[in-house]
């Protein structure tokens, strides 16, 4: 009876432009798309607008344990995305006066802990993650340490931001991990970020393929299993994280590539190979479909199939990947 309370709650409060779903899209809203996102980012590295510091504070406001858990955890995941999509708007978020000037992780949970403990463990997942990500740590060091315009900078001889939050990527676990693909995410989502890989070599675009591929073999893309479609994982886990990542990867790719080789034929074997492989991991799954069960690579290959089949030009990628796949010698 309590959920079914609590749900009808949150419908109310959605219906009514409240709850942590609403301020969030307020706050994406804020920011926009395009030349506005980089604008207002720029302006947020000097002062925050009255507009966004309340929405702000009404978010956090979501995450404090007189809310229901489900409204907890709703605004924890909130926090990731804000924090990571982004850059400044971290310390804005820690600095509002019901954050009690809590600083590192542990400070920051024991505000949000529940009296009985936490629900379950996806909530504690959510919690751990979201507490890291407004506490101070080397990843928000690299990216708060740099401007804008350095996010989107790929210079010769020089490790870029996107580097080396691979790096820490490499050198991390766990939650770490989670918030630098989070930040590659929204990193590699501005705008001017493929403007700049465009007019590059073809070694970082190689390597972006290689990073992702790892990344995807990390979470156990390439060791299937057999299971119903709606199984979920058991261990909780920011796959929404990943997916965001590998949809921004292929698109940009997708797009740029083209402009570097007008077709597949003049790329060379390495950045040809790099790429077959990144698309064979996210493209297995709709060759090996069955009617109740599927052998599936993770869950994560089929949340990207599905929406990067809608967000990439198609002829660009129906050129890139159908090549790329016909001519490959790999076996599943």
């Amino acid at each position: 009876m309590g959920k079914v309370l609590e749900t009808k709650a949150n419908r109310a409060a959605y219906s009514l432009g409240l709850g942590p779903d609403n301020i969030t899209q307020k706050i994406r809203s804020h920011f926009g798309t395009g030349e506005n996102r980089l604008l207002q980012l720029r302006c947020l590295q000097e002062s925050m607008p009255p507009n966004l510091e309340k929405h702000c504070s009404k978010l956090m406001r979501y995450t404090l344990p007189k809310e229901s858990a489900k409204t907890q955890c709703q605004a924890f995941k909130s926090i990731v995305e804000l924090v990571t999509l982004f850059p400044g708007l971290r310390v804005h978020f820690l600095c509002d006066k019901c954050m009690n000037r809590a600083l590192s992780r542990d400070t920051i949970s024991a505000i949000w802990d529940r009296p009985s403990g936490p629900p379950d463990d996806t909530w504690a997942f959510w919690q751990s993650l979201a507490a890291t990500c407004l506490s101070d740590t080397t990843i928000s060091a690299i990216v708060e340490g740099s401007s804008i315009e350095q996010l989107t900078s790929y210079e010769e001889g020089g490790l870029s931001v996107t580097e080396l939050l691979f790096i820490e990527y490499n050198c991390s676990t766990s939650n770490s991990r989670a918030l630098c693909i989070r930040y590659l995410g929204g990193i590699l989502n501005l705008p001017q970020n493929w403007l700049e890989l465009g007019s590059m070599n073809s070694h970082f675009i190689k390597k972006l393929c290689c990073e992702m591929v790892q990344v995807l073999k990390d979470i156990g893309v390439d060791t299937y299993a057999l299971g119903p479609i709606t199984e979920e994982p058991d261990v909780p886990f920011d796959y929404g994280g990943v997916d965001f990542l590998a949809i921004t990867v292929l698109s940009g790719i997708s797009n740029c590539l083209p402009q570097i080789y007008p077709t597949i034929e003049a790329a060379n074997q390495d950045l040809k190979s790099s790429y077959r492989i990144l698309l064979l991991l996210l493209l297995i799954p709709l060759r090996i479909l069955f009617p109740k069960h599927i052998r599936r690579w993770s869950w994560i290959s089929l949340w990207t199939v599905k929406t990067f089949k809608k967000s990439i030009p198609m002829p660009v990628l129906a050129q890139w990947s159908k090549r790329v796949i016909t001519n490959s010698t790999h076996q599943v």
